[in-house]
């Protein structure tokens, strides 16, 4: 198997049986929840693509993610700044 594929198919395991999952410090599965689970194993190239595909849809994400968070920072500056310079008179308020 892919280790990429593998990797991506347990992150979504766990994100999706998260209402199945108990442990107070350690958490895990219980097999109940493991034997009631479809588990897709395609053939090892679709397991590439597929991997390749997360991997990029992902990396966009995380891009976006950036991006977003900058802005807010920018935002926050520039909201500091307008705040500063009304108290201090710079800037008249109508």
């Amino acid at each position: 198997m892919d280790k990429m594929y593998v990797y991506y198919l347990l992150k979504a395991i766990t994100n999706f049986k998260l209402g199945d999952i108990h442990g107070s410090t350690m958490v895990h599965i219980t097999m109940e929840s493991m034997n009631n689970s479809v588990i897709p194993i395609p053939s090892f190239d679709e397991q590439k693509d597929i991997a390749t595909f997360l991997d990029k849809k992902c990396a966009s994400i995380d891009n976006a993610l950036t991006k977003a968070q900058h802005q807010v920072e920018l935002l926050q500056k520039y909201k500091q700044s307008l705040i500063t310079e009304v108290v201090t008179g710079k800037h008249k308020v109508c």
